[in-house]
């Protein structure tokens, strides 16, 4: 199954008999599969610098998304993450540094001389987006897969003839 993750939690999107002929297709099949992934993932992506406040933009443009192999080449599963800050490198201007305060929130803050500077609310932005885009994620993904199956069968088409 093609399968989005947050925080711990996994979305399977896809079906029983996608996968199947995924697991068939080898090498080929772990490629689709990527892609089918990325371009759900950019759905979901979509969604979270849209539910991102904008007062710079830097928050927004820190949103990133990365699909990621665990396990060996030869039996490679895929899992993508999105958030902020991810595939994003440190120094970068698209990094920031107060992108997981904002997703989680911060406890009371006090200077030195005691003044109180307050709390930093948690602002759910990841999930309510994730929440939101999830069913038309899917669906792109397994439209980016469907169609670069049709491409694979008419290419092992035209080998065979």
């Amino acid at each position: 199954m093609i399968g989005i993750g947050k925080n711990g939690r996994d979305f399977v999107i896809g079906d029983a008999e996608l996968d199947r002929t995924l697991e068939r297709l080898g090498r080929r099949g772990r490629s689709i599969a990527r892609a089918a992934l990325n371009a759900g993932m950019t759905v979901i992506v979509r969604e979270i610098k849209r539910h991102t406040p904008k007062r710079t933009g830097a928050l927004r443009r820190s949103v990133g998304k990365q699909i990621r192999r665990i396990g060996p080449k030869s039996n490679a599963r895929y899992v993508a993450v999105a958030g902020f800050n991810v595939g994003k490198k440190r120094g970068s201007n698209r990094y920031v540094k107060y992108g997981a305060s904002f997703a989680v929130g911060t406890v009371a803050r006090r200077t030195r001389s005691g003044a109180n500077r307050g709390r930093l609310g948690e602002a759910d932005v990841i999930g309510k987006a994730t929440a939101a885009s999830l069913p038309a994620a899917g669906t792109r993904a397994a439209q980016i897969a469907r169609k670069k199956l049709g491409t694979e069968a008419a290419r092992a088409r035209s080998l065979s003839a």
